[in-house]
């Protein structure tokens, strides 16, 4: 009989991670080059065999398959909690794409037979700045729950990076379960979400272009050798290593059989090129497009290298543009937004250089944007006149740009659950 559970972090140094238990003078065995270990076998009485701590050592650089699994299915388990504090559980799947390090621990028979093994896991733990996964939820390095499957948490417990959980305002406490580790008092908090950084983004755009490519493929029926671009996305998209970024719709869609997406899905995959070059654009890979001009996905494909191999060289340099240029952008299609669904409500000319003037939406530089008696206006158009399947496409488009520049300023972890209210 044996326990099990897993310590998750950003990184890890090896050979701290040795000498720190060296100094314990608790007895251990390391198998493998100490600087590129594998596996550390605790054993803190050599007469008693049978009792083991076993710390195996698994790295995002070489175990890709395990991460690729993994990361997926933490993030589906944390999005399955109702929370009682839901801002832990955005916190949560804030970090959880960034993991690069996993210590699989194994305990023989328990983790409580020997305290060495509380002992070990707690220094480890506060070593790598790591986060215990056990089978009942999310514990912190001090052993306080992060989130737990029941939907409660500790108020004290803390992002691995150092930043504190907020506070719950308006939740009452609730009595969690047992801790796993002896608790540490620390003081708390309040973040808010943080921009992502520049990896995160080369690799949600990948993520996109291939599921928008997806779409392509279904919405082309007569492509000839389509099932072998299928079967080339995919080898191009898992050789990546960025499916930890997937979300749990994205990977319904590169699942599906050639066909099955239905038409409408697969022209809304193809919108999601806009999204696709606002993020391009943000690593300053490609130019902004117009507010009135469209994506042409067979360009952004070939600049962006999907299929080919320097696609890793653009993750691994990835540098996003300056924070304010990015809000200065989402200020602006912000109003283009408003202005496409105001006309939905009220087709009329309206005073849209006012609006973006002394609009409720705030003052930006409307240099970039077409106007024709001070509206805005589209291909040389005042915006009332164009056609109506236009101005729906253009809509859509907006929406688009709209959520990846919010995604862009932080307003929240996850895709998808971006709002673009206006």
């Amino acid at each position: 009989m044996s326990e099990h559970a897993s310590l998750f972090s950003l990184q890890i140094d090896p050979i701290a991670v040795i000498e720190s238990i060296r100094q314990t003078s608790i007895p251990f065995e390391v198998l493998g080059p100490e600087e590129d270990w594998r596996k550390i076998i605790i054993t803190p009485d050599p007469q008693a065999s049978s009792q083991q701590l076993t710390l195996s050592l698994k790295q995002r650089s070489i175990d890709q398959v395990f991460f690729r699994k993994k990361i997926p299915d933490l993030m589906s388990t944390v999005q399955r909690i109702t929370a009682f504090d839901p801002r832990r559980q955005e916190s949560l799947l804030r970090l959880i794409p960034n993991w690069n390090v996993c210590i699989e621990l194994t305990a023989e028979p328990t983790f409580y037979q020997h305290p060495d093994f509380l002992r070990v896991m707690t220094l480890v733990a506060r070593l790598v700045e790591g986060v215990f996964v056990i089978p009942t939820g999310f514990l912190d390095s001090e052993s306080r729950e992060i989130l737990m499957n029941n939907g409660t948490s500790n108020p004290q417990a803390v992002l691995p990076v150092g930043l504190p959980f907020p506070a719950p305002t308006d939740t009452p406490l609730t009595q969690s379960a047992p801790s796993a580790l002896p608790r540490i008092e620390t003081p708390t908090g309040a973040h808010d979400f943080l921009i992502p950084d520049a990896r995160r983004v080369a690799e949600r755009m990948y993520v996109m272009l291939a599921v928008a490519y997806r779409g392509v493929l279904d919405i082309n029926p007569d492509r000839p050798n389509r099932d072998a671009y299928l079967a080339r996305l995919a080898d191009w998209f898992w050789s990546m290593n960025i499916g930890h970024e997937l979300e749990e719709h994205e990977r319904y869609v590169l699942d599906q059989p050639l066909g099955e997406l239905g038409l409408q899905r697969a022209q809304e995959l193809v919108q999601s090129f806009e999204a696709v070059s606002i993020l391009a654009w943000a690593l300053e890979l490609v130019e902004l497009t117009a507010h009135d001009q469209f994506v042409q996905p067979k360009r952004l494909v070939e600049t962006l290298g999907l299929f080919r191999e320097d696609a890793r060289f653009v993750i691994d340099s990835a540098q996003l543009r300056c924070e304010a240029e990015i809000r200065t952008v989402a200020d602006r299609i912000l109003a283009v937004h408003w202005r496409l669904r105001e006309l939905e409500i009220h087709p009329r000319p309206v005073d849209f250089l006012s609006m973006c003037r002394d609009g409720w939406f705030g003052a930006f530089d409307t240099e970039s944007l077409t106007m024709i008696e001070n509206d805005l206006s589209v291909s040389q158009q005042p915006i009332t006149r164009i056609d109506p399947t236009m101005r729906q496409r253009l809509h859509q488009s907006i929406r688009q740009r709209h959520q990846a520049l919010n995604w862009l300023c932080g307003h929240h972890p996850v895709f998808s659950h971006v709002k673009i209210s206006t």
